[in-house]
């Protein structure tokens, strides 16, 4: 399911057509991954800081903007619960699209 991490696929009724030729069923390991990713996701700016500063303490200095420490650095003023929303609401799209599910509110 790297749909969740930004890789798309380009043909959502062929992935499900392999997936049940090839007898490839959803795992629950993911599904329980996938859940815990959403709330996980910071909800305010000041959390959003922290955790940056968690994973890279020197987040503010340099880096590239599309990635890393430097996305860090991009997002540090402009995040915010906005985000938050619409990050969340986009996973739990992700994972009721896979899982046909709507058990992930909080």
């Amino acid at each position: 399911l790297i749909h969740f991490w930004g890789r798309h696929p380009s043909d959502q009724d062929l992935l499900k057509e392999h997936m049940a030729t090839h007898n490839i069923p959803l795992s629950a390991k993911v599904y329980n991954l996938l859940t815990r990713y959403i709330t996980l996701i910071p909800k305010s700016n000041e959390s959003f800081n922290n955790f940056a500063a968690a994973i890279y303490p020197a987040y503010k200095t340099s880096g590239i903007s599309d990635y890393g420490k430097g996305w860090y650095k991009k997002w540090s003023d402009k995040y915010n619960e906005t985000h938050a929303h619409d990050a969340y609401e986009e996973g739990k799209s992700i994972i009721e699209l896979y899982y046909n599910c709507t058990d992930t509110d909080d």
